[in-house]
Order: C-alpha cells, then sequence, then structure tokens
C-alpha cells in the first residue's frame, strides 16, 4: 500500500514539473517581443550590425516562416519597420560569415586532405587602399625632389654658361640633368595612374566593415614520401601520411545576380605565395 502511495505521488509530482516547465516555455509571439524589445533598447551603430544579421536570417526562413515574423514583430516595434528582404547583400553577412566560407571554399579549392587552415594576417579594402596610396605618394614626393635639384643644377650651369665657353663636361651634365628631369616627370605621370580612388558607386570599399583579404596557412596531409633511411633499409616506418604547409592569400569577391550583389554568388579565390609544389 505504501509503495502505490510513493509511486502515485511520484507520478503526480512529475506530471505538475512537465506541466509548470511547458508554462515557462515563452511562446513564438514571446519570443519575437522580446527580440523586437531588445533590438530598439541598441544604440545605433549595434543596431545595424544586428540588422545585417537579421536580414541574413530571414532570407534562410521559409516564405511561411519570414511572413510570420515580419507580422509578429510588426505588432510591437514602435517604429513599425522592418529590415528589407528582397535580396540578400554582401554586406549583410558578418565578418564570422565571411570567415565560415572562406574556410568552405578555401577547403574545397586546395584539393587536398586539409588538416588544419591558419589565418596568418587579414585586412579590409579601406585599409589596403590607404597603405596603397601613401606608397604612391611617398613615391611622388621623392621624385619631385629630384626634379627640384635636377632643374635648380640646370639654372645654375646654363646660367653661368652664358658668360663662359660652353665645354664638352658641362654639355654632358646638362644632358644628364635634363634626362632626368624628364625621367622624373614621366614617372610622376605614372605614379599619379597608380593612385587609388573611387566613384559614388564604388563607395562600399571605403565604407565596408568586411574583412575580405586573408593571409593562409593551409596544413595538409599528403601520402607518405619515403626517407632515405627507409629505402637504404627497405624497412617503412609505417607512417601513412606526411604534414605539408601551404601559403595563399584568399580575397573575398562579391557575388552578383542580375546586378544585383548576391550572397550566394560571393566566393573566395585563391593565389599560392609560397610556391607551386
Amino acid at each position: 500500500m505504501i509503495r502505490k502511495i510513493i509511486i502515485g505521488f511520484v507520478l503526480v509530482f512529475g506530471l505538475s514539473v512537465q506541466s509548470q516547465s511547458k508554462k515557462t516555455q515563452p511562446s513564438y509571439e514571446a519570443k519575437v517581443k522580446n527580440y523586437v524589445l531588445w533590438f530598439e533598447s541598441l544604440p545605433d551603430h549595434k543596431k545595424r550590425e544586428e540588422a545585417n544579421v537579421l536580414v541574413m536570417n530571414l532570407n534562410m526562413m521559409s516564405a511561411y516562416d519570414r511572413g510570420m515574423w515580419l507580422a509578429t514583430s510588426a505588432k510591437y516595434s514602435k517604429h513599425k519597420e522592418t529590415p528589407e528582404v528582397k535580396e540578400i547583400l554582401i554586406d549583410s553577412l558578418s565578418n564570422e560569415g565571411v570567415k565560415k566560407k572562406l574556410f568552405a571554399d578555401s577547403t574545397k579549392q586546395v584539393g587536398e586532405k586539409v588538416d588544419t587552415i591558419i589565418i596568418l594576417s587579414s585586412s579590409i579594402a579601406k585599409d589596403r587602399i590607404v597603405a596603397s596610396n601613401a606608397e604612391v605618394r611617398k613615391k611622388i614626393a621623392d621624385w619631385k625632389v629630384v626634379i627640384n635639384e635636377s632643374e635648380r643644377k640646370l639654372d645654375s650651369i646654363l646660367g653661368t654658361a652664358r658668360n663662359q665657353d660652353h665645354s664638352m663636361a658641362n654639355s654632358r651634365i646638362v644632358d644628364d640633368l635634363v634626362d632626368k628631369s624628364e625621367e622624373g616627370n614621366r614617372e610622376l605621370i605614372s605614379l599619379r595612374r597608380d593612385l587609388i580612388t573611387y566613384s559614388d558607386e564604388e563607395a562600399y570599399k571605403w565604407n565596408s566593415y568586411l574583412i575580405d583579404k586573408y593571409e593562409l596557412e593551409v596544413q595538409i596531409s599528403v601520402p607518405h614520401k619515403l626517407t632515405n633511411e627507409e629505402l637504404d633499409s627497405g624497412i617503412p616506418s609505417g607512417i601513412k601520411f606526411d604534414k605539408k604547409e601551404k601559403k595563399y592569400f584568399a580575397k573575398f569577391e562579391r557575388g552578383y545576380k542580375n546586378g544585383n550583389r548576391w550572397d550566394e554568388y560571393s566566393s573566395f579565390q585563391l593565389e599560392r605565395i609560397d610556391g607551386n609544389d
């Protein structure tokens, strides 16, 4: 009898706990409401980041689920605004999302048994542009010094030559200075072409927060190559694979569909930087 009472008590207690657990689970509508309230409490710069993530998540939903989410969120939004979801823009990817694509694309393109991918360095487009332009402007400044110095010496020599015979030595010096000045002016024209500037259509290269260029070390497994000792002794070590390292530059290429940027068509292009063996 006591045993039956104990079993009954356990069953009742278990059902009570299960019922209580179900009650504490927030409903779908409550979850959406809590998200909207949390989102609208964020500062503007955080809202921009979270909106990018939200757009990506919405586009991963079915049309029905996306419609349900948007309709429910609209009920609780103070501003009654929801993100555009016509397409997935490249900039809607977070840096974490781009990094995941990096590992996936790199593994496919290397075409061998990849064990580990190590990121050695990374950068955004704006930082590379600023660094490149700074280097070019340094060369321009150096050539301007050469040109000015050549012209100063020419003025001095030609001024002296008005009162003296024009010797062969002076003639050679004048020719060298003229050549140097002309070379400098040609270099200035070429260097100015190397300066990177962008029109409004390419403004994203200045403003994008995406890390889109990486230097990678890819560690792969290759079939074991017999060592000299193994060859000489005729006794294999039993090792099946050797570790090998390759280095690449990986550049993120924005994808397009019907003239619009589109995540599905974005990819990484790998360039080997430590040989082709």
